[in-house]
């Protein structure tokens, strides 16, 4: 999950020593992402608490379920739907600097 959100977003995976962060893609050493990945649902309070840690740790912050779309508490919220789509243009090269699937 976290090579692949990597090359959509055209940064590297940087391996945090927090335990609580799940996937942080850097630039150089400019930390671009952090996402918070759970295999189920991401509650409101999971969500606010989630971004609320994260938003230190890099520019942008997003929530990846592989269950449902989390809500609408980062700058990105990711489900199966859109972990699918990010998939397909990622095996087909495709990219994304600042344009993430909606």
């Amino acid at each position: 999950m976290g090579e692949m959100l990597a090359r959509y977003f055209r940064g590297t995976l940087y391996y945090s020593p927090k335990e609580d962060i799940g996937v942080v893609i850097v630039r150089g050493r400019r930390p671009m992402w952090v996402f918070e990945v759970k295999v189920g649902e991401i509650t409101r309070y999971e969500a606010v608490g989630a971004v609320k840690r994260m938003s230190t740790v890099a520019e942008k912050v997003g929530l990846v379920s592989l269950r449902e779309r989390p809500g609408d508490y980062g700058d990105l919220s990711l489900g199966p739907k859109e972990l699918l789509e990010i998939a397909g243009k990622v095996s087909r090269g495709e990219s994304t600097q600042d344009n993430p699937p909606q």
